[in-house]
């Protein structure tokens, strides 16, 4: 099979491809059998945005003896220090700490000291209780921006990855596109009470907690300024090691501990008063996801005129306060959707293309070899026509966007394929009219 090719560079148009080998990366992968039944060429140039070059004046930064080393190559994009220890500041000041360049070399570590005594740069690390955090890493990487280098490590211990409001969460890898959806319906709700009651779940506080922490206790200590008139469920026993959430509004730091028991938190008014219940989160369990980030706002209104057929089970809102009510997985994948456009803090403007060249090839087989070279999961519906999945793809592709690819390999096998931030979904189209 011929080279790979990545180019760092993005483009509008090529004249020349030499042009652009000349400043690409080239890998070499081996047969195609090794990830499905594909014969013949084919030939993949990605064009996407470059990669910051790394501070010439950074200072490796080291940690105590026998703790995990992550060095810092480069100051966060916008900050005026290299300190590890500093956050950027800002609203969203956590996404430009995510461009920050790391090395790192772990050998025969557990994943629990990397989570518990690596520092790193303007972010919080946090492992669900599900994970097993005695599996051992070995990985290196070098001067790789701290969103790669977290990406690298979930994928290295085959876990999800979600990030919210500066923490990184490593949680089940089905649960991945789960937890945003469960965090933002726990503000709304909170969002949703009277002022005098919604206030106390607003306010925002860092917390910490020692080694052999109780997560009930920890919840009761957190929910003590409440009024006695609230009614509060307690969680099951466990003991933790030492942790911290960063500064978050409270009810959202009690959607992430309740997360990991697969919970979520619902707050109801009754005759009675106030309370807090915790119910179990199923991939049907019905929310409601408020589109209050003015990116994903953008996004979403560009749905509006084919929501409906792109998103039969949910129920959307398109006035000034948009939200979208259903179930559970179903906001993930949109949610997931809107946020995959996002583009990276200081990365270049331009749409990535791809020129691809193959003949009678296997539709699954070249969708699973997509998602591996775009790493991203990929997902196909239950009891999907073996003969869709091994319609012949053909294409002779020369810098096309990725919707424009998805879309023809779709029409090719009549499948519907939809691409998120983590994952590509694989589904029927749905039935004309």
């Amino acid at each position: 099979m011929p080279p790979i090719t990545t180019n760092t560079a993005t483009t509008t148009g090529a004249q020349c491809c030499g042009r652009h080998l000349r400043t690409g990366k080239v890998y070499r992968v081996g047969r195609l059998g090794q990830i499905g039944a594909i014969y013949g060429f084919l030939l993949v140039m990605l064009f996407a945005p470059h990669s910051h070059s790394s501070s010439t004046a950074a200072i490796p930064v080291l940690y105590a003896a026998n703790t995990p080393m992550v060095r810092q190559d480069s100051e966060v994009p916008g900050s005026a220090t290299n300190d590890s220890a500093r956050p950027t500041t800002g609203k969203d000041s956590w996404r430009k700490s995510l461009q920050a360049r790391l090395s790192i070399q772990w050998e025969q570590v557990e994943l629990k000291q990397i989570v518990t005594q690596a520092k790193w740069p303007g972010i919080t690390v946090w492992c669900d209780r599900r994970i097993d955090t005695s599996r051992i890493v070995d990985l290196e990487l070098q001067s790789q921006p701290l969103q790669r280098v977290v990406q690298a490590l979930a994928e290295h211990c085959e876990i999800g990855l979600a990030l919210h409001s500066g923490v990184v969460a490593l949680v089940p890898k089905d649960q991945a596109a789960t937890l945003p959806v469960i965090l933002a319906d726990a503000r709304r709700q909170a969002l949703e009470l009277p002022s005098n009651f919604s206030r106390p779940w607003l306010e925002s506080k860092d917390r910490n907690w020692p080694t052999l922490s109780q997560p009930n206790l920890l919840l009761a200590q957190w929910l003590d300024p409440l009024p006695k008139t609230w009614t509060l469920a307690e969680l099951p026993h466990d003991l933790w090691d030492a942790g911290q959430l960063p500064r978050m509004a409270l009810i959202e730091q009690v959607a992430f501990v309740a997360f990991g028991f697969g919970l979520r938190p619902v707050l109801s008014m009754t005759d009675a008063g106030p309370s807090l219940n915790f119910e179990p989160i199923a991939a049907d369990t019905v929310c409601t996801l408020p589109i209050d980030d003015a990116f994903q706002r953008g996004e979403f209104r560009k749905l509006k005129a084919e929501f409906a057929r792109r998103y039969p089970a949910l129920t959307a809102r398109f006035d000034n306060n948009p939200q979208v009510s259903g179930p559970l997985h179903e906001l993930g994948v949109l949610l997931a959707t809107l946020e995959a456009q996002r583009p990276q803090p200081g990365a270049p403007q331009g749409e990535s293309r791809y020129t691809i060249k193959l003949e009678g090839q296997p539709a699954e087989s070249v969708i699973r070899f997509l998602a591996q070279q775009m790493q991203r999961d990929v997902s196909f519906e239950p009891d999907l026509p073996e003969v869709n999945l091994t319609k012949p793809i053909t294409l002779d592709a020369k810098e096309w966007t990725l919707e424009k690819l998805v879309q023809e390999i779709g029409q090719q096998a009549d499948l519907e394929i939809q691409v998120d931030a983590t994952r590509i979904h694989v589904r029927l189209p749905p039935p004309g009219p």
